[in-house]
Parts: structure tokens; sequence; C-alpha cells
């Protein structure tokens, strides 16, 4: 039979509503409430689930009731249920608890004390590989080895009730491994097998921090051999520079943050990874230089500019190309169109006293810095390179040709007061 059309279908329930006792199940949510009835959990409670749950608060309340023995043997059970489901945080708590309680039972102290240790060791571990440290449940480095710190610590104190708690033994020196504590991680498993010599993971163990410590004790050693070497390597380049006869002047203030270590600076070494070196091969130094460009404010930076080759070698390298601010044509910035110039300042003078020395394209770079008036700023050798002709040229010499001028009738005036 054909439903009406005005016929309304509808999916609420035909009649009076169902009776339901105060306090019963709702049939729509009963997986979900019969999950907070203690009986059915299928999972252990967080501290927060016990305050928010009438039962469980209940419940909870009576994990004090009896003897302080029987109240720590009740919070080690939870502890361990915790523990079974990898709930390690909960299961530490669970175990700190009852060691707070002032009970007499010593054997029960100890397996607190190891099953504590267990827990810091778990939330150390690395899901892969037991050994690693890594950042498991959101731990910083500063937490996991705090952690650690407090498995030995643990392990420790069940030692000192049982000197043949093996669990304790391996748990420290696990911890030990970890901390690369290495001597006292292979005594613990030391002490271990002679007491249990079929232990194979105390075994394992022990065979990984003996090579541990033989790894390290290479590394140190290669470390040594390094720090040897570059002492060495320091006192060439330093021998070096000494015999050159090189002057030097450090014009930047250093900044509050490495005002100690440009205190320690030698006068040669400057503040960028590229320094002097020493070739031990040719005996040549090695020098980081600028060559400087003030008509287009650019610079070219020479990492490694041999001071056995000439000025005119390596700025042919460098305008090999036409660099792109030379917009010329033909372009004014080539080795037979420029001439190069270094800055000399007077002792105790300033900028302003600053005149211009013009050096050969043929001179090499030992020479050029040897000059009686050349200064090494800032441990970085620099030159001037301008074209040979042109306005600007004609305008930047006329700078410095004025001030020579000025300095030399402030003298004039001097002498004839």
């Amino acid at each position: 039979m054909a439903r009406p059309e005005n016929d309304i279908i509808t999916e609420e329930p035909i009649g009076p509503a169902r009776f339901r006792v105060e306090g019963a199940l709702n049939p729509d949510k009963l997986d979900e409430e019969l999950n907070s009835v203690p009986l059915f959990m299928q999972t252990m409670p967080t501290e927060e689930e016990i305050e928010s749950n009438v039962a469980l608060s209940a419940l909870q309340s009576l994990a004090y009731d009896g003897t302080p023995d029987e109240i720590a043997q009740n919070f080690r059970e939870q502890g361990n249920d915790f523990y079974k489901e990898k709930n390690y945080q909960e299961a530490a708590k669970y175990y700190t608890q009852a060691l707070g309680q002032n009970f007499q039972d010593d054997k029960l102290r100890e397996m607190l004390l190891t099953n504590r240790a267990a827990c810091n060791l778990e939330l150390i571990r690395a899901e892969e590989g037991e050994d690693d440290i890594c950042y498991y449940q959101a731990l910083t480095v500063r937490n996991a080895l705090e952690n650690y710190r407090r498995v030995i610590n643990d392990c420790a104190a069940a030692l000192r009730l049982n000197k043949s708690n093996v669990k304790a033994l391996f748990r420290s020196a696990k911890a030990c491994y970890a901390l690369e504590k290495l001597d006292e991680a292979i005594e613990c498993c030391d002490w271990a097998q002679r007491i249990d010599s079929n232990n194979s993971a105390v075994q394992a163990l022990r065979a990984r921090s003996e090579a541990k410590r033989e790894e390290l004790a290479e590394l140190e050693r290669r470390r040594r051999e390094r720090e040897e070497k570059e002492r060495e390597q320091r006192r060439l380049l330093e021998n070096a520079i000494a015999i050159r006869n090189l002057k030097f002047e450090r014009r930047t203030k250093p900044s509050e943050e490495e005002g100690e270590s440009e205190a320690e600076r030698q006068p040669w070494e400057n503040n960028s990874e590229r320094q002097v070196q020493l070739n031990q091969e040719t005996g040549h130094l090695l020098w980081p230089v600028f060559f400087l460009y003030p008509e287009h404010r650019e610079s070219d930076f020479i990492e490694a500019f041999d001071e056995a080759t000439t000025l005119g070698e390596q700025i042919s390298t460098v305008l090999q190309v036409p660099p792109p601010w030379d917009n010329s044509n033909p372009p004014a910035y080539r080795l037979d169109n420029v001439d190069m110039y270094f800055l000399h300042r007077p002792e105790n003078g300033v900028e302003d006293d600053e005149t211009l020395v013009k050096v050969g394209l043929n001179c090499p770079l030992a020479t050029a810095i040897s000059h009686p008036k050349y200064t090494i700023v800032n441990g970085i050798p620099s030159f001037i390179v301008l074209p040979k002709s042109g306005k600007f040229l004609e305008g930047f010499l006329d700078i410095y040709r004025k001030r020579r001028l000025a300095r030399e009738q402030a003298t004039k005036k001097t002498h004839t007061k």
C-alpha cells in the first residue's frame, strides 16, 4: 500500500519516553560510560581522571588504609599495573609514593628502588635501540641526564640493601654506559657477573662498554694529536710572521660579546673565518686580502693570496671576467687599465691624515705589505683599485692631494711660530 504524500516520517520513537533510573548508564554512550566504571575500565586511569571520578577517588582513598607496609605494597602493585601498560611516568609516581611510606620491609624497598630505576630508564630509552639517548616523551637532554642520575641513585640505594641485586647492578651499568662513565659501567657488569656468570644481558653490556671505552680512548688520542699539530702549526705561523717585520693595527672596537676573545686575538688575526695561513711546503704565507673599488663601492675578497704572487697576477685573475658593476664599453676595470694603491696613515694619525701610496702591479704581495708605510689593518691587507683615467680618478686623487697640502701648510705654520 502506497504511503500518502503528506505522511510524516520521523526517527523519534513513538509513545512516551522510556523511564530511566537516576544514575543509570546512557545506552547511547554505553562504551564511554562503562569505561568510567572501575570494574569495566580497559586502561589505567590518570591522576586527573581519578580526581574527576567519584568512584575512583573513593577507591584511591582506600590505598591509605592499612599498615605502612600494606600501603606501600598497594602502591607498588598500582605502579606495576602502569608499568605493564608502558605508562612509565605514572608507574614511577606510584613507586615514589610507596617509598614515601614509613614501612619496614627492606625487600619491598629494594624492589621499589629497582622498579623506579627501570621506569627512568624506559623514559629515556630510544624507540629503536635501547641504548641510545633520545627525547622520548618530549624529554630534553637535560631531563635525560637527570633521569640517568636518578637511576644511578636508586640502584645505589638498592645495592646498599642487597649487594647481590643483579637488576640494580645491570640498570646502574646501563645508566653509566649512557653517561659514558664506562669504567663504572664495566665495574657494575663485573660485579653482576660474579653473582650471575651466565647473564647474557650483562655480558653483552660489558662487551659494548669495553668497545665504547676503546672507541673513546682512540677519539681522545686523535684529539690530542690534532691539538698538538694545531699548536705546532700556529707556532710556525707566528715565527713566519715575526721574521717578516710586518706592521699591524687594530682599528675596530670589539663588541661586548667579542670583547674577551678580541683581547686574546693576535694582531694578525681577523674576525672572519679566513685567517692568514702558512704553506709548510713552500714556506709562503697565504693572506686574506681585500681589493676595493671605491668608484662603485664594491670589493673582492681573496681568501688565500700567496705572498709570492704579484698584485697584477691576482687582479688579472679577478678581472678576467668583467665585473657586473662595470658598465663601461669597453670595460674600464681590466688589467691594462687599472692602477693599485694603499692607504698610509701616520702613527697616531686619523683618517684625514691618510695618503695614497701607489704600488706597481709587478710587485709581489710580500713586498707590498713589507713597505715601510704599509700597515695591515684588522688582520686583512687591502688595496684600492682605480682606473688609470677618468673623472672619478681625478676627483678621488684630488681629495688626498688637498689633504696633503693642508697638512703641509699646517706644518709650515707650526715651524714659523
